[in-house]
């Protein structure tokens, strides 16, 4: 995986939110990746891992490369956010509820589906070492479904 963006601000959406976002080597632009990205629950500020596809790189066949996330068993530990007529909804990571997105998807209701993971929140952890094997852990259980949309 190669870094293709840096930190950038979401203002075209206006939501305050930070990313950066990750792709293979030989995947092209219009790919999902993976970007970790900041979080905000109240004043406690964090990180989280997400299956994404960049909304300004979309090609034909993006989204449905994307929703392949959904052909993965679900992950207790992840969650998805699902886009319906623009506005998101966030579904535990149950197999319930994979299999009402995948039905959602094929009706048209729901347009998109991302995996995320919360890595955590910053005053959680000690040390930058405590962060980055949180990081790791969570890269490793969202990895599987980064691999389903190629």
């Amino acid at each position: 995986m190669q870094r293709v963006s840096n930190w950038m601000n979401q203002a075209q959406f206006g939501t305050p939110l930070f990313y950066c976002f990750f792709r293979g080597e030989n995947d092209e632009m219009s790919y999902p990746g993976m970007a970790v990205r900041l979080y905000i629950e109240g004043q406690r500020l964090g990180l989280t891992w997400e299956v994404s596809v960049l909304e300004r790189t979309l090609a034909k066949d993006s989204l449905a490369r994307q929703r392949r996330v959904l052909t993965v068993p679900a992950d207790d530990a992840m969650y998805y956010l699902a886009y319906s007529q623009g506005e998101p909804f966030i579904y535990s990571g149950t197999e319930d509820n994979r299999i009402f997105l995948k039905n959602a998807v094929d009706t048209g209701e729901v347009r998109k589906v991302l995996v995320k993971s919360l890595i955590g929140f910053f005053d959680e952890f000690q040390t930058m070492d405590d962060l980055i094997e949180a990081m790791n852990q969570q890269f490793e259980r969202l990895f599987p479904y980064y691999l389903a949309t190629k």
